[in-house]
């Protein structure tokens, strides 16, 4: 009795061409009228471009500079003309 040979290779299937998409940016919620509230800065900061630290630098504003403060997200402060690291913003008022 002779003993057969199986083919035990399994088959290659053929790749299949994904589409290439974009990776998402992430975009910022839309502020409400309500998160708006009166700021100050805690210390001498940067006023920056973007939410970034590499951004470009526009003003530095010194330490109890009033701001209002559109909203805040992922550690940054929005203001009508930029952005501040949260860290250094307190609400108006607070101790």
């Amino acid at each position: 009795m002779q003993k057969e040979k199986l083919d035990l290779e399994t088959p290659k299937a053929t790749p299949k061409a994904k589409p290439k998409t974009e990776p998402k940016k992430r975009t910022r919620p839309r502020p409400k009228p309500e998160d708006a509230f009166d700021g100050i800065t805690t210390t001498r900061v940067n006023l920056r471009k973007e939410p970034s630290l590499s951004a470009d630098v526009l003003d530095i504003l010194e330490k109890d500079t009033e701001l209002l403060i559109i909203q805040i997200y992922e550690g940054w402060a929005t203001t009508a003309k930029g952005f501040v690291a949260s860290e250094f913003i307190k609400k108006k008022g607070s101790i």
